[in-house]
């Protein structure tokens, strides 16, 4: 059984089925990623991105949304496969990816900056494609906790066993994000959407009437927790360790972290409540068909691509620019900034590396070396 037959996520309680549900969902974040990254790499310098009220409401849930769909599709993985499959299936869906893309990251920095050329580069380039590692990190420990709970289901059969993911979850972050593994506290970061997204899809057919409809007071939720989200709020500024230097409970930062975790939640399912409320409406459906769901279908794809064309080129070119005064007297404009500038070049890249994708996948050698055959 296919992905698209399985669309059923946030449906009312008549359960209607939503064509390229998740096509535009998957297509909204992709953008958003897009232009939040356009902000990040069109400042030159000139001001602290990370203050922009802007780029703080995308980078509050988007990269959450992904993961939280990418635990609800694993979920689907496991049921049609053997856990052993799914994994190896994972390892070469993204793991081909993370090493060729992290392996070009380097050739492009030797060709831009003269960085040199090695294992370390090739490691600390893999690093930067964060969101793919996460995923088939996460991937392989949900597995496993799968495998586990198979074992006792054989012995016992009981639902309660699912905790497990919780037991999981609280084990990762209470391991200090200061040890030598990637981006070890995007992990932790990204584990509790992930983990949300799968049992949600286990037992969605349990989920009450009355607690469906729940899920709109996350509209009045959202601006209220974003009065809080500041500079801080940040999972690549402020991290996630719940204990001081003297061992003790971090109060601030415990703070921080239930805030970023929520908001993220919480935004998500804003975006997802949107996206089945505006589909009801056909010239709107129309619409964000046209727009997204395209561009949704690829997600992965131009993720991996931007990292090079947008991440990299673009930035190296955007920097020589910044010396003409016409460039310099827009970045003094927030609003042409925000408004006009990045969204601007988000269309773009989507547009150009979405063909440029597409032509690529034609050829099977190609799409199984850069995009692990997916």
């Amino acid at each position: 059984m296919s992905e698209k037959q399985y669309r059923t996520l946030m449906l009312p309680p008549t359960g209607k089925k939503r064509d390229d549900y998740f096509d535009i969902v998957r297509g909204i974040a992709v953008f958003l990623m897009l232009w939040g990254h356009s902000i990040q790499y069109s400042s030159c310098g000139t001001f602290d991105f990370f203050e922009n009220r802007l780029y703080q409401f995308i980078y509050s849930f988007h990269m959450p949304l992904f993961m939280l769909l990418a635990g609800y599709f694993f979920y689907f993985s496991l049921q049609k496969h053997s856990i052993g499959h799914t994994l190896l299936n994972r390892a070469r869906s993204l793991g081909i990816p993370l090493l060729v893309w992290g392996f070009f990251s380097v050739l492009c920095n030797y060709w831009l900056y003269k960085s040199p050329v090695s294992i370390s580069q090739w490691y600390n380039s893999c690093k930067g494609f964060w969101f793919v590692w996460v995923t088939l990190a996460l991937s392989i420990l949900t597995g496993r906790i799968e495998w586990c709970i198979s074992l006792l289901s054989k012995l016992f059969p009981t639902p309660l066993y699912s905790l497990l993911h919780v037991v999981g979850f609280l084990l990762v972050i209470l391991i200090p994000n200061n040890i030598p593994i990637l981006r070890y506290h995007l992990f932790q970061y990204m584990y509790p959407y992930f983990i949300i997204g799968f049992l949600y899809n286990r037992f969605k057919s349990y989920i009450p009437k009355t607690l469906y409809y729940a899920k709109y007071l996350c509209f009045l939720l959202f601006p209220l927790l974003f009065t809080h989200f500041k500079r801080n709020t940040f999972i690549y500024l402020s991290g996630i360790n719940f204990r001081n230097e003297f061992g003790m409970i971090n109060t601030a930062q415990l703070k921080v972290d239930l805030l970023r975790w929520g908001i993220g939640l919480v935004g998500s399912i804003c975006v997802m409540i949107c996206v089945e409320l505006f589909k009801k409406i056909p010239c709107i459906g129309k619409i964000l068909r046209i727009l997204f769901a395209y561009i949704g279908t690829v997600s992965l794809q131009l993720y991996v691509t931007q990292r090079i064309c947008l991440e990299t080129l673009y930035a190296f070119k955007i920097n020589q620019l910044f010396q003409t005064k016409n460039f310099t007297l827009m970045l003094k404009n927030i609003y042409l900034y925000n408004l006009y500038w990045t969204p601007l070049v988000a269309v773009l890249f989507c547009l150009i590396l979405y063909f440029v994708v597409k032509l690529l996948q034609k050829n099977k050698f190609l799409n199984f070396i850069l995009f692990g055959g997916r």
